[in-house]
């Protein structure tokens, strides 16, 4: 509820109000006068209001408490069209300095019996629409809120050609990426990637001139620079379309002749990604694709975040990677990489290696024991009620650089009660025991990942698992193995590949570039977040480092009281807080972005008043604000009007698509990594079976999906009642988002939320609420 001075208050408070309109413009164009205008001849302070505004209606404004959405509000200002400064008529200085545009200012002051001004409120801010029914004696202009102009003169950084002369073809209309929390995978720009072209004709081995197709209108760089055709480089120039060679077989390459039609590469000194438009906070190891995969590239390249102190001499407050070019140019990332996938391996850099041997040291298995090291789900043994030790034993294997090493089974279900201890044993030494005591039903467990320095640690005598049970007691087993994390890069040579891409860096490094990011950072103040130089990933920091960074607010234009109990809530949510992790990557509308982002941390965000209010939502109602009786209803009539949500807006069969998928290549790839799912089986025997499928752009983690589509289903599994009723000045201080109840014969005591507020009369509210669940 908007706080309220004592003199506001103290009008309010009285049995008849007089309030006063006063209307604030800035007019647009440099040097422009502000419009001080009432509907009366008024000072109010220091400063004189004209009796310029004839009217004022539509005051209203509305927000869906599940998505936030709001209509564009629907107030006119009707002026006087009368004379002003030099001009014959107000609506003239409009030529010189527009109404459409201009920053406008609704505010309102009450008199009392002695024409006594309280404190001036603010009840709207927003920007002129063009005037029109302009005559002689009035016009018209509607106001729009200043999201909707925000929105107008918001600007993305596309990447050009003038911006990045150098840029892949593939790259050309895409949009920087804007980077917010840690996502992993995001794909980058390459925006120094070197021009191909193509032979015009057919060449031989010696020093003559030869044409190509369109070097300049490729991009190709001017003066003497390097080209490769096949596997041979040849340095030179060109003008027009004739490349002069002065070097032939260049780096130690092999002059041999071309065939026209075979591609030329531009060979550059280093290829240069985009990974931000802006400093991030950190930038792990890039990954680049193969065709068939992502590919970790741990050398070769360096790693810009923008900040300061991390910067590239050519790309000043962005985030880049630079792959440095080799002497012969071959793949940056080697391709050719063994790849004996087992069926359960989740990534493609974590391989599933399969057990091959088991020695029963004492008691015995229910079923084939072999059946727990068989590649399948579906088949299982069961060590029996007896003490009872079975050792499964690793199959060796190698592949790349070893990483990391960990065991994972696929164990239990509701027929054994499944107490057991299993010990992952690596080169000889326990890493660790996981204690089984009870599990219900089939699931999969791992133990943590522990260091693996050496294939030579993988062998059948001293990398095992251990299963021992008690007496009495029985364990199911359907699979066991293990994984091993590893850079596939290997020594094989690329240099005989025949070269193909768009661009230099598509056959030079990889047809795509990847990393993990940790997007922007606090500055040194802790502005946003509280913390010097702090990821910002809470909402409530996400919304305020938006919507004064980017968005064209200020600080000024947040309220800090409502940001800082939402990150309260948000801090206390889940364990580890809500956080987003998001890459802004295609064209957006901005209110509308962060409007569809609040359902994902369970919010309303507003702005209201010149204000951006935001609202966590909890669980059961909060304590109401105002409780509202029939007899403050306005008129001698009025009442509560009651009605309930559409049926047809029930959902009780819920499910969530989080985690998206920023390194997604292949067709059949999916968009979303994550899922989540949130049921009611009481609705769904009242209703019926009601599937609502949602997406979270801004979830990372399962948690946190979990903990928000909990409150959706909450919100959307049984109808909810609203209420819409008239009532007097008294209530001018709610607000959209607060709670109310009421006293009523009739839903006495329901708590409601506030979706709507209009003022149909200068005294008068209309309020519309929505039941909290539960």
């Amino acid at each position: 509820m908007e706080a309220q001075t004592t003199s506001i208050q103290k009008a309010l408070d009285r049995s008849r109000l007089k309030p006063v309109y006063i209307v604030e413009s800035t007019l647009q164009g440099a040097g422009a006068p502000t419009l001080y205008f009432s509907d009366r001849n008024i000072t109010v302070g220091s400063q004189i209001y004209e009796n310029y505004l004839d009217d004022l209606s539509g005051l209203a404004e509305e927000i869906e408490r599940a998505t936030s959405e709001g209509l564009n509000p629907d107030i006119h200002l009707r002026f006087k069209n009368d004379r002003f400064m030099s001009h014959t008529h107000l609506i003239e200085i409009g030529s010189t300095y527009p109404f459409h545009g201009a920053v406008t200012i609704i505010k309102e002051v009450y008199l009392d019996d002695d024409n006594a001004f309280s404190d001036v409120r603010t009840i709207f801010k927003g920007a002129l629409d063009q005037p029109r029914d302009i005559d002689e004696l009035n016009f018209t202009c509607p106001v729009s809120a200043m999201t909707l102009v925000k929105d107008k003169q918001w600007k993305q950084t596309m990447i050009t050609k003038a911006a990045y002369p150098n840029a892949d073809p593939d790259d050309i209309g895409k949009y920087e990426n804007i980077i917010y929390g840690s996502c992993e995978k995001v794909r980058c720009h390459a925006i120094k990637a070197g021009a191909v072209d193509s032979l015009a004709q057919d060449i031989g081995t010696g020093l003559s001139a030869f044409a190509l197709s369109d070097p300049a209108g490729k991009g190709m760089s001017s003066g003497t620079i390097t080209i490769q055709i096949e596997n041979e480089q040849i340095r030179g120039s060109y003008s027009g379309s004739t490349f002069t060679p002065t070097v032939r077989g260049y780096n130690s390459t092999t002059a041999v002749a071309h065939d026209k039609g075979m591609a030329v590469f531009e060979v550059l000194s280093e290829y240069v990604y985009l990974v931000a438009g802006h400093p991030v906070k950190a930038i792990g190891d890039p990954y680049a694709w193969n065709g068939e995969r992502w590919v970790r590239q741990p050398t070769g390249v360096t790693k810009y975040t923008g900040q300061s102190g991390s910067e590239h001499g050519s790309y000043s407050g962005k985030a880049v990677i630079a792959f440095s070019a080799k002497p012969v140019v071959k793949k940056q990332v080697d391709m050719t990489i063994s790849d004996p996938q087992h069926q359960h391996a989740a990534s493609v850099l974590i391989d599933t290696v399969v057990m091959n041997q088991y020695t029963i040291n004492s008691g015995s298995w229910t079923f084939t024991t072999s059946n727990i090291i068989d590649n399948n789900f579906n088949n299982s043994a069961v060590q029996d009620p007896s003490s009872n030790t079975d050792v499964q034993r690793i199959l060796p294997y190698n592949n790349g650089i070893p990483s990391r090493i960990r065991i994972g089974i696929n164990h239990s279900d509701a027929v054994y009660n499944n107490i057991a201890a299993v010990s992952f044993y690596l080169n000889g030494a326990l890493k660790q025991t996981l204690n089984f005591n009870g599990s219900p039903s089939k699931t999969t467990t791992y133990s943590n990942w522990y260091t693996l320095s050496s294939w030579s640690h993988v062998n059948a005598a001293n990398t095992y698992v251990n299963i021992v049970t008690t007496a009495g007691n029985s364990f199911r087993v359907w699979e066991i193995w293990y994984e091993v994390e590893y850079d596939p890069t290997t020594s094989t040579g690329a240099t005989n590949t025949s070269l193909s891409g768009n661009s230099s860096a598509d056959a030079f490094v990889g047809e795509a570039v990847c990393c993990d990011v940790d997007g922007y950072r606090d500055d040194g103040s802790g502005t946003y977040t509280g913390s010097a130089n702090a990821l910002i990933e809470r909402p409530d920091h996400f919304y305020k480092h938006f919507i004064d960074i980017l968005y064209g607010f200020t600080l000024t234009d947040i309220d800090s009281s409502s940001f800082t109990a939402a990150g309260t809530a948000y801090a206390a949510a889940i364990s580890g807080g809500y956080k987003f992790g998001i890459c802004i990557n295609e064209e957006i509308v901005p209110s509308q972005f962060i409007y569809s982002l609040a359902p994902q941390c369970r919010s309303n965000i507003r702005y209201d008043k010149g204000l951006w209010k935001l609202l966590y939502l909890p669980d059961i109602g909060p304590a109401a604000v105002k409780t509202i009786s029939k007899s403050s209803l306005s008129g001698e009539f009025s009442k509560f009007s009651f009605n309930w949500t559409d049926n047809i807006n029930i959902a009780n069969d819920l499910k969530a698509l989080f985690k998206y998928n920023y390194g997604r290549l292949k067709y059949d790839e999916s968009e979303w990594i994550g899922t989540a799912t949130a049921t009611d089986a009481t609705s769904q025997g009242k209703y019926g079976v009601r599937p609502l499928t949602v997406q979270f752009s801004a979830v990372r983690s399962q948690a946190m999906a979990d903990h928000v589509l909990a409150f959706i289903l909450l919100l959307r599994k049984n109808p909810l009642l609203t209420v819409n009723f008239p009532a007097f000045w008294e209530y001018f201080a709610l607000e959209r988002g607060d709670t109310f109840d009421i006293v009523n014969s009739l839903y006495n005591a329901v708590k409601f939320y506030i979706e709507r507020i209009g003022r149909p009369e200068k005294g008068i509210v209309n309020i519309t609420g929505i039941q909290w669940p539960g």
